[in-house]
């Protein structure tokens, strides 16, 4: 009868996890935050309307600098 009891107990010990450190509990966490911050980040930039690029006047145009002419046709 005792042997029957010990075969109907059921170890779930030997599918839990191992215990694990602090350390990387914290470090999971941390590289959840960043994640989660970059996903924001990158939501936010996607989501705004680009700001529209003023158009250039030619004739309001003085001077034009760091061009450089060569004449090797």
């Amino acid at each position: 009868m005792e042997e029957d009891e010990d075969q109907r107990k059921i170890d779930l010990k030997q599918h839990a996890l191992n215990p694990v450190s602090k350390k990387y509990l914290l470090r999971i966490i941390l590289y959840v935050v960043l994640l989660v911050g970059l996903c924001y980040v990158v939501f936010y930039l996607y989501k705004r309307e680009p700001k529209p690029t003023p158009v250039k006047n030619p004739k309001d145009v003085k001077e034009i600098r760091g061009v450089t002419l060569s004449d090797s046709i």
